[in-house]
């Protein structure tokens, strides 16, 4: 499965990926490299989070205070905020599962 993953890579980029939050700490500390690397492909990156408080996930408020943070300290997310290839959305939901009928529909 990784082997496949990694040929794909190497071809064309992905146009969007969206990446769906919940727990904020493990999520902000694992994506990073994943996520700087789609920016740096061409990929344009959405963090979905849920859109009202459920149990210990992350809202797209929080998330979005904590970009805000990020792009102090890292020029690639601040450079790919403001040009609008990586975006903060929020989900739709106010559960801890995930139900992708409720996922934002994405401007082309």
């Amino acid at each position: 499965m990784i082997g496949c993953w990694v040929k794909r890579q190497q071809q064309a980029p992905y146009k969007c990926a969206i990446i769906f939050w919940t727990i904020l700490a493990v999520t902000l500390s694992l994506d990073h490299p994943f996520r700087r690397e789609l920016l740096r492909r061409g990929t344009r990156v959405v963090l979905c989070a849920n859109s009202k408080p459920a149990l210990n996930d992350v809202t797209a408020e929080e998330l979005m205070m904590v970009m805000r943070q990020v792009v102090l300290v890292c020029p690639v997310m601040n450079e790919h905020l403001a040009a609008g290839t990586l975006c903060v959305r929020e989900s739709g939901q106010a559960s801890p599962c995930l139900d992708l009928r409720l996922a934002p529909r994405l401007e082309k």
